[in-house]
Parts: C-alpha cells; structure tokens; sequence
C-alpha cells in the first residue's frame, strides 16, 4: 500500500515538473538551426522589435521575461536568483 502511495506521489511531482517547465519555456520546440562558413558575418541580431521573434518569455512568482516598450524585459524578483531567456536559434560550429 506504502509503494502505491509512493509511486503516485512520484508521478504527481514528475506532472508538476512538467507542467512548470512548460509554463516557463523550459521545454521548447527545435530551436532553428543556423549556418555560415563566411569570416565576420553576424549570425544574430534582435532589437526586440517584433514579439513573435521567438524569445523565451514567462511571468511566474512576480519575476518575468517578456517584450515590452519595444525591449526584452527581465525582472528577477527573488533575492540571489538568474534569469534569461534564449532566443530559439543554435549557432553550429561558432566561436568568438
């Protein structure tokens, strides 16, 4: 009876997880993939112009990220705490 409890216990917190990383953009669709074999090309830039362009954005526990006045937002509300988002690209074979 113990490991049933246990068990379901288990799986509520795994939803839980789940539930809370899909609120905060943790789980993500396939960011897009980009390449280029030309020396000093930018491969990104964003003024934060459009808010369909793709930056992870949330608002949970009065900390957020998200686009407004034209800008990326990032409140960190908590004492010692991070906060970032990615823009939904991945940089292949990249160095600085």
């Amino acid at each position: 009876m113990k490991k049933r409890y246990l068990f379901l216990a288990v799986l509520i917190l795994l939803a839980m997880i789940i539930f809370a990383c899909s609120s905060t953009g943790l789980l993500q669709s396939t960011p897009k993939a980009v390449t280029t074999n030309e020396a000093g090309v930018v491969l990104y830039q964003d003024d934060f112009s459009n808010p369909n362009s793709g930056w992870d954005t949330w608002n949970q526990n009065g900390s957020l990220v998200a686009y407004q006045d034209g800008g990326l937002r990032i409140l960190v509300n908590e004492i010692q705490y991070d906060y970032w988002s990615r823009p939904g690209v991945y940089f292949y074979d990249s160095r600085a």
